[in-house]
Order: structure tokens, then sequence, then C-alpha cells
């Protein structure tokens, strides 16, 4: 896919980024609290936009990469590009647990509203309506919902939408999908919303 969007230099917090866009998803995940690292490493030519702690990383051996895009719908060949460089031995000969080195999570212009995820449609929240990216799951590409569990203490977490309910931040997992306690997608706008004016004129 090419993008025709021209990318805005923008500095936050002392870090020169290549794109607003970056700056913007930074200080998202900042309000989130979710500890992450910019352009943390050359993985055969892929350089992550950032890598993000999960729950299972003590000592950020493992964490989740991100790649950050002007999307709005998923991306097959930047899929494609991101798991042929951070896996391995990616053949049928392989199990999954020797091929998967990291989990991805491929973002866009701004978090999004998957209507074709049905697992949606099994959950009750009012208005949640969410997702952060996609997120690949062993060998599968799905949606990533944003969710708040139990174990977390109320912190905004994500998941993957078919292969795994568990929250990548905090670990929690509640039994079903996403979560179990309340989360409305006004949370999620208004926290992008103050991301965006943060990153605005930082130049």
């Amino acid at each position: 896919m090419i993008y025709n969007i021209p990318a805005k230099p923008t500095i936050y917090k002392g870090i020169h980024f290549r794109s607003r866009l970056e700056a913007t998803w930074a200080a998202f995940f900042d309000l989130l609290k979710w500890e992450w690292v910019y352009e943390p490493f050359d993985l055969n030519g892929w350089f992550p936009d950032f890598a993000i702690r999960k729950y299972n990383d003590v000592n950020f051996n493992t964490p989740l990469l991100v790649e950050v895009k002007p999307i709005m719908k998923f991306d097959q060949i930047t899929a494609d590009k991101m798991v042929s460089a951070c896996c391995y031995n990616y053949t049928n000969d392989y199990p999954l647990s020797d091929r998967l080195s990291y989990e991805l999570l491929l973002v866009g212009l701004q978090p999004f509203y998957d209507n074709d995820n049905e697992f949606w449609e099994h959950y009750d929240l009012e208005n949640f309506d969410y997702s952060i990216g996609w997120l690949l799951d062993e060998d599968e590409w799905a949606g990533a919902p944003f969710g708040r569990w139990k174990i977390g203490n109320g912190q905004i977490g994500f998941c993957h939408s078919i292969q795994s309910f568990r929250d990548r931040i905090t670990g929690g997992y509640d039994g079903g999908c996403f979560g179990a306690l309340p989360l409305k997608n006004t949370e999620i706008s208004n926290l992008w919303g103050r991301a965006k004016i943060t990153t605005r004129f930082k130049y």
C-alpha cells in the first residue's frame, strides 16, 4: 500500500517522532499508562515504531511490537512484512511455539470500530465498540479490542478478539470477552482527543 499523507516530524517528551501520528499514539499510550519505547531495535530491516511492555515481560525482553500506519482498514502488505521480519522458521514444518518470537500490533489513524467483529455482539456493555488496531496472536490477525479487567484495578488494556481474551497489559482474564468492568467508547475517544491536543504544533 502506498501512503500519500506526508509525515510531519513531531517532538513529544523530548523524542523526535517521524510523524505527528506516531507522537499522538505515544501520548495516547501514556494516558493509558502503558509503558513503551520508541523504535526499540531493528528486526531484519523492520524498525517497529513502538515496543509495549506486556504483563508477563518483566525485563522487557519480549515486548509487544507496534507498527503505526495512516490507515483506516487492515493493511495485509504491512502485516506480512511485520510477520516476515519478526518470525523465524515460519513454515508448516515447525510448531507455532517455534515460529513466533514477538506478538504484533498494527494501528492506524485512530482507535477504530470494526463492525465485522462478531464477538462485539456477544458483549453487552453499552457503546463498547472501539479497538486499538489489529493484533497477531499465534498466526491469526484479528481486532484488538479495549477492555477493563478486574485484576487491573480499573486500568484500560486490550486483548485479541478471537484467540485470547487475556489483557496484554495487566494479564487479567475475567472468563469472557474483553474484561468484565464497564468501559464506554467515549472514554477511548476522549483520551485520543487529549493525545491529539498534546502533540499539536510540537514541531
